[in-house]
């Protein structure tokens, strides 16, 4: 039995588009610039929400040198969810008066 059909379908459309939403993210990261601020360099858009010192010594772990700012990337995520429900009610809107036309 599939319980995915019996959750709200508002839980559905939410689930669906935070999951576009992180994944346009990380993929607009790896894509944009990254920003430099003296002696970090910044990933993120559009806020930068991943800080990695550039320059380390060799006793230093490599993952101690790295920064991330999780409220930055919730912030991030919601920007992106809501230019995707922009954008797909505007295209719901626009295939109804294509309908009635």
């Amino acid at each position: 039995m599939n319980t995915e059909n019996q959750k709200p379908w508002l839980y559905r459309s939410v689930k669906s588009t935070l999951s576009l939403a992180f994944f346009l993210e990380m993929l607009l990261s790896y894509f944009m610039p990254f920003s430099d601020k003296g002696n970090q360099i910044g990933i993120g858009f559009p806020y930068t929400y991943l800080y990695i010192q550039k320059q380390g010594s060799l006793d230093f772990s490599p993952f101690f040198s790295t920064g991330l700012n999780p409220l930055r990337l919730i912030l991030n995520l919601f920007f992106l969810y809501l230019l995707l429900k922009f954008l797909s009610w505007s295209w719901c809107f626009l295939e109804l008066n294509k309908k009635q036309n």
